[in-house]
């Protein structure tokens, strides 16, 4: 279905949309439409539950014209916080690794410019970037 045919069902069901092209589901990205100041809040999700959003999400152009846009309902991880804080572009990556949890790095990754860019963040190739920098952020904190 179309973007507007998705958002409009989203608001009658409250389940959140995503793109076919983006991925699986499961571990990747969904998109929940709202009215408020948060417009599209972006989800992550990693085995089926949200562990990160990030407010304002504005499509592609290809985005706009897809046919692919389908419906998910997410399940909320209750046992841990869901991080909205936003931090703001720094030039010592490794300050950042050191100071901030994964989740935020995620969220970071929205926030920055990436003209041109598919939504890569949804991929096998996201998750092990995640992956990675769970693992040097830990090597930091042993130091």
């Amino acid at each position: 279905m179309y973007i507007h045919e998705a958002v409009k069902l989203s608001e009658e069901t409250g389940k959140s949309i995503y793109r076919k092209e983006w991925g699986n589901t499961d571990k990747g990205c969904v998109i929940t439409p709202t009215n408020d100041m948060d417009c599209c809040t972006v989800r992550l999700i990693l085995d089926g539950k949200e562990v990160s959003r990030c407010r304002c999400w504005n499509p592609t152009a290809d985005d706009l014209i897809a046919d692919d846009w389908e419906m998910v309902t997410v399940e909320k991880n209750e046992n841990e916080s869901i991080n909205t804080r936003s931090i703001k572009k720094s030039s010592n990556f490794e300050y950042i690794i050191a100071e901030y949890p994964v989740i935020d790095l995620v969220t970071v990754s929205f926030q920055l410019p990436r003209p041109g860019w598919k939504i890569f963040e949804a991929s096998d190739l996201w998750y092990q970037v995640c992956l990675r920098l769970e693992e040097i952020q830990k090597e930091h904190i042993q130091k």
